[in-house]
């Protein structure tokens, strides 16, 4: 710009030509695109943003169009399932990376979301010899009549939680010394661990 400011423009110009096929002149229009450019680049930093708290936090997302026939995943939620980043997928290339003993369960749970029942679940993956676990939640989309037209979804690894509780679980089966969960108020145990029987008392009493 004359006054030294830097502006982004639009160019779009095309050629009018004599009856010899020569060009003779150039009609064009230029347009300050500066302010969209603005939003792009201020959507693009958003974008990255969520690009960033979706890898620290290990939530991916993904949207289906059922219309369509179409699924697309961030890239978090790729590297979550072990697939490269920016494929192609669908819902069979999903079932495949669910743990074989949870397969049918996920699959259930996906078609009765699709009439209706809420989707929040616990599963395992297995992706390749390593088993990870996620947590997944999804709101699915109707139209006028009711039937599912698509849904947006969530997926956390949630692997380290469950080690934890495992190592926990471990540690609570495993100690020699008496670890109990009571009801404080009525006065009696809600679980203890098999280091009770060094009082000699069955179960129950506890």
């Amino acid at each position: 710009h004359k006054d030294g400011r830097w502006v982004d423009i639009l160019s779009r110009a095309n050629a009018i030509f004599n009856e010899n096929g020569e060009a003779i002149r150039v009609i064009g229009t230029h347009v300050d695109i500066s302010e969209r450019k603005k939003s792009e680049e201020a959507l693009n930093k958003q974008n990255y943003y969520l690009e960033k708290a979706q890898e620290l936090g290990k939530i991916g997302t993904w949207e289906l169009d059922l219309v369509g026939n179409k699924l697309v995943w961030t890239d978090e939620n790729c590297r979550i399932f072990g697939v490269p980043e920016g494929s192609v997928v669908d819902y069979k290339i999903f079932l495949s990376k669910v743990h074989p003993d949870d397969r049918e369960y996920v699959d259930s749970e996906w078609k009765a979301a699709l009439k209706g029942k809420p989707y929040d679940i616990e599963h395992k993956l297995l992706i390749g010899d390593e088993v990870k676990w996620v947590r997944e939640k999804a709101d699915i989309k109707l139209d006028d009549s009711g039937k599912a037209i698509g849904a947006i979804g969530f997926a956390q690894d949630i692997t380290v939680q469950k080690q934890s509780v495992e190592e926990l679980n471990r540690i609570f089966e495993l100690s020699p010394d008496l670890i109990g969960f009571g009801n404080v108020t009525k006065g009696y145990y809600t679980r203890v661990n098999p280091a009770y029987k060094i009082f000699g008392r069955p179960l129950d009493e506890f």
